[in-house]
């Protein structure tokens, strides 16, 4: 990415003024990152995008998005890497939102579908080295696996909390449903599992910190 072009939108985006979108996943490719089928091809002075991405979180409100799509389709095909990285503005000429997909328990809805009409990104905006964007999405998908267990162990603990309140506090039949082992077991069992994970997770930020890359290993 050119240093120009990092210097003045990280700054703005490290502050929460900005804000970005990830876009890897499409609606034929999930998991599976070899159907990925959104592309760029080269053109004078950057990059021309086409194609459609799919559950990207934050982009009906994003400033930017961090998309991922082929460029090197011999490459790609033979599962050898094909793909960039490009940061791109999400009011630029031929970028779309098209639809928010309406999530649970998300008043509003943080998942959008965003498609490329030959949208043009200047080289300026590829992040990292051509072809090798697999590499640096990953490795963000990976951390981002951290705070997202973070997040879920925080809502658990609320909702134990909550259902522990309220069960100190209901009667019926003449007693409190704390007191029935049908409700205060499968409470205790949750508290434990989310313990557990808990400590995983500390565990696991620990090791990242000291610079542990987890990978896995032999027996």
């Amino acid at each position: 990415m050119n240093a120009d072009f990092r210097d003045e939108v990280y700054p703005r985006l490290m502050s929460g003024e900005l804000t970005t979108c990830f876009a890897l996943s499409e609606p034929d490719a999930g998991s599976d990152i070899w159907r990925l089928r959104t592309v760029a091809e080269r053109v004078d002075g950057g990059w021309l995008l086409n194609g459609t991405k799919q559950w990207s979180t934050n982009a009906p409100y994003a400033d930017w998005c961090l998309v991922f799509v082929v460029t090197d389709r011999d490459a790609f095909s033979q599962h050898r890497g094909g793909v960039t990285g490009f940061i791109v503005n999400m009011r630029a000429e031929g970028v779309l939102l098209e639809s928010v997909i309406r999530m649970f328990g998300h008043a509003g809805g943080d998942e959008g579908i965003i498609s490329f009409q030959d949208a043009f990104v200047p080289d300026r905006q590829v992040i990292g080295e051509p072809g090798q964007g697999l590499t640096y999405a990953m490795s963000g998908i990976s951390t981002g696996r951290l705070y997202n267990s973070a997040r879920a162990i925080g809502l658990a603990k609320w909702a134990v909390s909550k259902a522990l309140d309220y069960a100190e506090v209901r009667t019926t039949f003449g007693g409190l449903l704390i007191e029935n082992q049908a409700i205060s077991f499968p409470l205790a069992d949750a508290a434990m599992e989310i313990h557990a994970a808990h400590l995983m997770g500390l565990d696991t930020a620990r090791a990242l910190d000291e610079g542990d890359k987890l990978e896995p290993k032999s027996r």
